[in-house]
């Protein structure tokens, strides 16, 4: 399982990075820091994983909004 984003409101799939990923059987959970995005910056997220055909699939783009702390 991997988490990979990108700045913005729209995943840009040549612009994503890899931000974590998971073994098999490892929590089902990404803890990650902000980074560069500022305050208000938005990032958009999707969850990767492999099926049981051995393909990648992707989640639905995930928005979020860093908060003012």
């Amino acid at each position: 399982m991997a988490l990979r984003g990108n700045s913005g409101t729209h995943y840009d799939e040549d612009d994503a990075v890899t931000l974590a990923d998971h073994l098999p059987g490892a929590a089902p959970e990404f803890v990650i820091g902000w980074g560069s995005v500022p305050v208000g910056g938005t990032r958009a997220l999707k969850v990767y994983v492999i099926n049981e055909t051995d393909n990648e699939a992707g989640s639905a783009t995930m928005v979020v909004t860093r908060p003012e702390v």
